[in-house]
C-alpha cells in the first residue's frame, strides 16, 4: 500500500514562495517517496532520523528533507529548499 506524503506547515509555507513549475516539480519527485519512501538518502547524526530526497531544477540542485512514520505510512516533508545553507535552515526549522 503506499505511503502518503504530506507537508509540514513551515515546508508548506517555504514552498509556497517558489514559482509555480518548481511547486509542480517539488510535488513530481514528492509523489516518487509515495511508492518508494526510502529512495532519499539517510542524513548522518543529529539529523538521522530524516532522509534526503535530492533533484535539479534549471541547474539548481534542491533537496527535500522528510521523516517516515511507517505505522501511518506516512511521508512528512518537513523542508524543500536549495543545496546553500539546506542542513543550516533545516536544524533551525527542528530546533536542533
Amino acid at each position: 500500500m503506499p505511503y502518503r506524503v504530506e507537508f509540514t506547515r513551515a515546508a508548506f509555507r517555504a514552498s509556497r514562495k517558489y514559482p509555480r513549475p518548481l511547486r509542480e516539480r517539488i510535488v513530481t519527485e514528492a509523489s516518487v517517496l509515495e511508492e518508494n519512501p526510502l529512495a532519499g538518502k539517510s542524513l548522518a547524526p543529529p539529523l538521522d532520523f530524516l532522509r534526503s530526497l535530492r533533484f535539479s531544477w534549471k541547474g539548481t540542485s534542491y533537496r527535500i528533507a522528510y521523516s517516515l512514520k511507517p505505522k501511518d505510512e506516512l511521508v512528512l516533508i518537513h523542508l524543500v529548499a536549495p543545496r546553500q545553507n539546506f542542513y543550516k535552515r533545516l536544524r533551525q526549522i527542528l530546533g536542533l
